[in-house]
């Protein structure tokens, strides 16, 4: 929860920069109200979920071996 909390910030504070002035007009989701730990993590809770796999898509194996991926 720490490192998605921290990806909010970040990007709030990203878009919050001068160059953007002209172009961002605010948060949209999650509102600008979100701003302390608990409410980012009911937030975060009730719209992060895993996607596809939680690790790489294909095996790998080491050259010649009988599974997974054998290519260099």
């Amino acid at each position: 929860m720490a490192n998605l909390r921290e990806g909010v910030r970040s990007a709030r504070s990203l878009y919050s920069a001068p160059v953007f002035k002209d172009s961002v007009f605010g948060t949209v989701v999650p509102t600008e109200d979100v701003q302390f730990d608990g409410d980012l993590d009911d937030f975060l809770h009730s719209v992060a979920s895993p996607f596809l796999h939680g690790v790489g898509s294909a095996a790998m194996s080491g050259r010649n071996a009988r599974r997974g991926s054998s290519q260099p």
